[in-house]
Protein backbone atom coordinates (compact mmCIF):
# COMPACT_ATOMS: atom_id res chain seq x y z
CA UNK A 1 0.00 0.00 0.00
CA UNK A 2 2.68 2.51 0.95
CA UNK A 3 4.64 1.72 -2.67
CA UNK A 4 1.76 2.49 -4.50
CA UNK A 5 1.14 6.19 -2.20
CA UNK A 6 4.35 6.98 -2.93
CA UNK A 7 4.00 5.96 -6.81
CA UNK A 8 1.37 8.20 -6.52
CA UNK A 9 3.38 11.12 -5.57
CA UNK A 10 6.25 10.53 -7.97
CA UNK A 11 7.56 13.55 -9.49
CA UNK A 12 5.23 15.84 -7.03
CA UNK A 13 6.72 18.89 -6.00
CA UNK A 14 4.76 21.05 -3.20
CA UNK A 15 7.29 24.45 -3.17
CA UNK A 16 5.81 27.60 -1.11
CA UNK A 17 7.95 31.21 -2.08
CA UNK A 18 7.31 34.14 -0.90
CA UNK A 19 7.99 35.58 -5.13
CA UNK A 20 4.58 36.49 -6.44
CA UNK A 21 5.98 36.69 -9.84
CA UNK A 22 6.78 32.94 -10.47
CA UNK A 23 4.73 30.38 -12.32
CA UNK A 24 4.63 27.09 -10.58
CA UNK A 25 7.40 25.83 -13.45
CA UNK A 26 9.65 28.60 -12.80
CA UNK A 27 9.22 27.76 -8.85
CA UNK A 28 9.80 24.39 -9.37
CA UNK A 29 12.92 25.17 -11.53
CA UNK A 30 14.35 27.50 -9.06
CA UNK A 31 14.18 24.92 -6.58
CA UNK A 32 15.90 22.38 -8.47
CA UNK A 33 18.80 24.97 -9.38
CA UNK A 34 19.13 25.96 -5.66
CA UNK A 35 19.40 21.76 -5.04
CA UNK A 36 22.03 21.83 -7.56
CA UNK A 37 23.87 24.89 -6.07
CA UNK A 38 24.28 23.43 -2.50
CA UNK A 39 24.75 19.75 -3.85
CA UNK A 40 27.81 21.20 -5.95
CA UNK A 41 28.86 23.22 -2.51
CA UNK A 42 28.02 19.97 -0.20
CA UNK A 43 30.11 17.99 -2.59
CA UNK A 44 33.06 20.41 -3.04
CA UNK A 45 33.49 20.87 0.65
CA UNK A 46 33.87 17.30 1.29
CA UNK A 47 36.24 16.86 -1.71
CA UNK A 48 38.38 19.99 0.40
CA UNK A 49 37.91 18.26 3.33
CA UNK A 50 36.34 21.28 4.44
CA UNK A 51 34.94 21.90 8.20
CA UNK A 52 32.34 23.88 9.22
CA UNK A 53 33.90 27.34 9.87
CA UNK A 54 32.02 29.47 12.15
CA UNK A 55 33.13 33.81 11.42
CA UNK A 56 33.02 36.38 13.09
CA UNK A 57 34.37 39.42 11.14
CA UNK A 58 32.61 40.71 7.82
CA UNK A 59 35.56 40.19 5.59
CA UNK A 60 36.02 36.41 6.71
CA UNK A 61 32.26 35.57 5.77
CA UNK A 62 33.43 37.17 2.41
CA UNK A 63 36.18 35.83 1.65
CA UNK A 64 34.67 31.95 2.66
CA UNK A 65 31.79 32.80 0.35
CA UNK A 66 34.02 33.90 -2.61
CA UNK A 67 36.38 30.53 -2.01
CA UNK A 68 32.53 28.66 -2.22
CA UNK A 69 31.25 30.67 -5.11
CA UNK A 70 34.70 29.60 -6.93
CA UNK A 71 34.67 25.88 -5.97
CA UNK A 72 31.09 25.86 -7.13
CA UNK A 73 32.08 28.01 -10.72
CA UNK A 74 35.01 24.89 -10.87
CA UNK A 75 32.67 22.46 -10.29
CA UNK A 76 30.22 23.68 -13.34
CA UNK A 77 33.04 24.22 -15.72
CA UNK A 78 34.56 20.74 -15.14
CA UNK A 79 30.83 19.47 -15.26
CA UNK A 80 30.32 21.63 -18.87
CA UNK A 81 33.85 20.23 -20.10
CA UNK A 82 32.84 16.56 -19.24
CA UNK A 83 29.30 17.47 -21.31
CA UNK A 84 31.06 19.04 -24.36
CA UNK A 85 33.77 16.09 -24.44
CA UNK A 86 30.63 13.26 -24.53
CA UNK A 87 31.91 12.10 -21.03
CA UNK A 88 29.60 10.38 -18.79
CA UNK A 89 31.08 11.15 -16.06
CA UNK A 90 29.41 13.33 -13.57
CA UNK A 91 31.24 16.20 -11.71
CA UNK A 92 31.84 14.13 -8.60
CA UNK A 93 33.29 10.94 -10.62
CA UNK A 94 35.34 13.91 -12.49
CA UNK A 95 36.59 15.40 -9.36
CA UNK A 96 37.83 11.60 -7.89
CA UNK A 97 39.21 11.02 -11.79
CA UNK A 98 41.44 14.09 -11.28
CA UNK A 99 42.38 13.44 -7.81
CA UNK A 100 44.44 10.51 -9.20
CA UNK A 101 46.62 13.02 -11.92
CA UNK A 102 50.06 13.22 -10.59
CA UNK A 103 52.47 15.69 -11.79
CA UNK A 104 56.01 14.38 -11.72
CA UNK A 105 59.43 16.15 -12.68
CA UNK A 106 62.03 13.82 -14.49
CA UNK A 107 65.95 14.45 -14.01
CA UNK A 108 67.26 13.57 -17.39
CA UNK A 109 71.07 14.14 -18.14
CA UNK A 110 70.70 17.55 -19.76
CA UNK A 111 67.09 18.90 -18.89
CA UNK A 112 64.23 18.16 -16.74
CA UNK A 113 60.93 17.11 -18.41
CA UNK A 114 57.53 17.64 -16.44
CA UNK A 115 55.49 14.26 -16.80
CA UNK A 116 51.42 14.37 -16.12
CA UNK A 117 49.48 11.40 -15.58
CA UNK A 118 46.45 10.61 -17.47
CA UNK A 119 45.21 8.85 -14.91
CA UNK A 120 46.03 6.42 -11.87
CA UNK A 121 46.38 3.26 -14.28
CA UNK A 122 47.70 5.26 -16.75
CA UNK A 123 51.49 5.42 -17.77
CA UNK A 124 53.30 8.70 -17.32
CA UNK A 125 52.82 11.06 -20.55
CA UNK A 126 56.06 13.18 -21.21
Amino acid sequence: MNLQRERAGEGKYVIQTEEKNLSAVEAVTAYKELNDVERGFAHLKGLLSVRPVYHRQERRVRAHVFVAALAFLLDRALEKKLRHAGSSLSSPLGWRALETVRCVEVDLETRRKLCVTAAASTPLKC
